[in-house]
């Protein structure tokens, strides 16, 4: 049975999906890391790979199991003031749905 949509389950996929594109080298403490990861910009150097990676980790962590979730391919746009909290805000959140 797919997990509810809801923002805590939001946030704990998130923090899996970044653990997933190797940005934090643990899942397990997403409660504490979430609010330090929101706030840091993603690196220039990581503009031209982390689109297509971060959006394969989305597809693989919320489309699978305890999630059961939909995503869209949609790889996220990335600029130069792009904050690790905004790639949540307007793109993982409209990328996933419940089916």
């Amino acid at each position: 049975m797919a997990r509810e949509l809801n923002e805590q389950n939001l946030k704990e996929a998130y923090c899996k999906v970044l653990a997933c594109t190797a940005i934090t080298a643990s899942e397990s403490n997403w409660d504490e890391l979430l609010p330090k990861l929101l706030k840091k910009e993603v690196r220039q150097s990581m503009h031209k790979d982390f689109p297509a990676r971060v959006l394969a980790c989305a597809i693989n962590v919320c489309a699978g199991d305890p999630y059961g979730w939909n995503v869209k391919h949609r790889e996220p746009e990335i600029g130069d003031d792009t904050t690790f909290g905004i790639l949540y805000e307007t793109w993982f959140k409209k990328i996933v749905w419940r089916g």
